[in-house]
């Protein structure tokens, strides 16, 4: 019953993580329930008018114009704020495996940035180290470890400013951050551009996590019967509203490869908020798609094209003087 709910922005939406249940991945769109309403729930682009006839001194009739309010929450308290982090922490800390490869799926974007965040600091202080990685003893002797890591896929589709500010903030957030060439563009479903594209890239996506951190347990277990049996857990920065989004194919994706989303209780706003409270510096910054979904349907999504809308995307900032 929305007349009971808290005037708070954090609502009990997202909380699904913090009372101790099983931690959610991404919803395949079989989860995607509510859609229609979510909508067609009031969320108006603009506030609507109301005309009425009101006659005037001289007899005529006129026309006042109204706008009605619109609804907005009050700005969230320090402690709020500092309540939204302390759940997503605790969310986070419930997905995160101490002695494997935990992966962030990492854009350079606002959601997997404080996704980047929250996984290297929960991680890091589940181990009271601030490194982002360990190494420690058994009861047996043997050694096994853990590790952080944010891997960014760099194909025509990214834009390069993107690519520096995703190194602007894992460096501001102390995470690892490894850059690896997708090859999603020679597939001829993702060039075909019909529809299924998101879901072709996030497939080769998560494919290329996947290998580059198996390969990367491979070199470094110097052949550790134990350390053998790391897995390779993924994260990524879905969140409340991108799961409501029949667009967005690519969650089918994730939730083959059974990634991690700490963030899919969460609305934008509250991405923000926590990614402002953190520090992140690109926590109000634009959305940045990638390229491809500039195009129109069935345009073929060829790197020619793909660096046109890029070009376009670069002269269109420049002249709003948005960098």
């Amino acid at each position: 019953d929305e007349s009971e709910s808290p005037t708070s922005p954090i609502d009990d939406e997202w909380e699904c993580g913090a009372r101790g249940e099983e931690p959610s991945r991404s919803r395949g769109a079989e989860e995607r329930g509510g859609m229609e309403e979510w909508r067609n729930g009031g969320m108006e682009a603009h506030p609507r008018r109301k005309s009425e006839p009101e006659p005037n001194r001289t007899g005529q009739s006129v026309v006042k114009v109204t706008h009605s309010a619109r609804q907005t929450n009050p700005p969230p308290t320090s402690s709020e704020t500092t309540q939204l982090v302390d759940n997503l922490l605790l969310r986070t800390s419930q997905m995160v495996k101490k002695s494997d490869a935990n992966i962030v799926a990492y854009s350079g974007g606002v959601d997997s940035s404080l996704v980047a965040a929250l996984v290297q600091r929960t991680f890091s202080d589940s181990e009271g180290l601030e490194s982002s990685s360990v190494v420690r003893d058994d009861d047996n002797g043997s050694s096994t470890s853990g590790s952080v890591l944010a891997i960014l896929g760099i194909s025509p589709a990214v834009p390069k400013s993107q690519i520096l500010m995703a190194r602007k903030v894992a460096d501001k957030i102390g995470i690892p951050l490894r850059e690896v060439q997708t090859r999603e563009g020679s597939d001829e479903r993702y060039l075909l551009n019909d529809g299924q594209a998101c879901y072709v890239c996030k497939t080769h996506l998560y494919s290329t996590l996947q290998l580059v951190a198996e390969s990367a347990l491979e070199i470094g277990v110097a052949g550790a019967e134990e350390d053998l049996q790391r897995k390779v857990v993924m994260f990524n920065g879905t969140n409340l509203e991108d799961t409501k989004d029949p667009t967005r194919l690519g969650l089918l994706a994730a939730s083959e490869f059974e990634v991690h989303s700490p963030l899919d209780c969460v609305t934008k706003d509250q991405v923000r908020q926590a990614a402002r409270h953190l520090g992140l510096p690109n926590w109000n910054s634009a959305a940045s798609p990638c390229l491809r979904s500039r195009l129109a349907m069935n345009v073929l999504a060829t790197e020619g094209l793909l660096k046109s809308c890029g070009a376009c995307r670069s002269l269109c900032q420049a002249s709003l003087g948005l960098g």
